[in-house]
Order: structure tokens, then sequence, then C-alpha cells
């Protein structure tokens, strides 16, 4: 699978100084969990008990946050949807085909609702469609129901893949 590689690379570059880690892994990158969505190539799928007699699948992985060169026209975002020509495709139905986008700034990123039918969230907070909210290391961030992301920059990264 495409995504375990590419998590067994960044675990392994882990495993080297913080310091060799950032300067190596320079894009932020969101942690991804899909709950309650189907078996696909690229992301393993678990099976947790979710409350007595309720079982959920969850899907998991790290997504780079970077443009996709094939992926779509909109130079100046990084794409997030259901649709496969999102830079991060996430295949949930709570995600709308084009449903957010994050965008680099001077200060740094920041995410935007594209006017999704179910909302984005950042830290519990649904934002506006169309305005931007700042991301930090370590922002939650939802895409309708079902959707989590954890937003990390490099050295977030880094303590992420390190388990601290």
């Amino acid at each position: 699978m495409k995504d375990d590689t590419y998590e067994r690379s960044l675990r392994a570059l882990a495993a080297r100084s913080g310091a060799e880690f950032v300067e190596r892994v320079s894009a932020p990158h969101l942690a991804v969990t899909l709950v309650g969505a189907a078996a696909s190539a690229g992301a393993a799928v678990k099976t947790i008990v979710a409350s007595p007699g309720r079982e959920a699948r969850v899907r998991a992985w790290l997504a780079p946050v970077r443009k996709r060169a094939d992926a779509n026209p909109f130079a100046h975002m990084v794409t997030l949807g259901r649709a496969p020509n999102n830079d991060v495709v996430l295949g949930h139905a709570a995600v709308s085909k084009f449903h957010a986008y994050l965008r680099r700034e001077d200060q740094g990123w920041v995410l935007v609702d594209a006017g999704s039918l179910n909302g984005t969230w950042r830290n519990g907070e649904r934002l506006a469609p169309q305005r931007g909210a700042r991301l930090v290391d370590g922002d939650e961030l939802r895409l309708g129901e079902g959707v989590f992301l954890r937003y990390l920059d490099p050295a977030g990264l880094y303590r992420h893949l390190r388990g601290a």
C-alpha cells in the first residue's frame, strides 16, 4: 500500500534526531482519521468497538500538505475533498467533492471551508464558508461527521511519530 510505504519512510526518518527530521521533512502533514469509511486501497482499515454492540470501520494515515502535480489547476491551494482530483482525497460520504482547502500565507497555513454541505471545524468551532482560519501545530480539524484531522507542522509530526 502506497500510504503504508510513505508512513514507514517517515517513521524511519523519525528514528533520527528531531533537527535532522525537520530538515528533511519540510511540509506540514495532516493526521487523517475517517470513521465509518469504506475500505479502499491506500490506507489500513481497522474495525473498532465504538460501544458495546456497535462497531466502526476506521481508516487512518498521514497526508503531506502539498500539491499533487496531476490533481487540479488550483496552484494556490491544497484541496481536500471526496473527488479524486483533490490533493488530499477523503473518501467519506460526509465530505463534499471539493470540501475545503489549505492556503499558504506569510504567517503560515490557513484552512478555508469551500462552501461544503456538512461544514468544516477547527478546534470545535465551525468555519464560515470562504473565511480562513490560521492553523497552528496540533489544531484539531473536522470535516462533516466522521472525518477527523490533526494539523502537524514538521516538529509536531516528529513528536507524533515518536509517540510523544
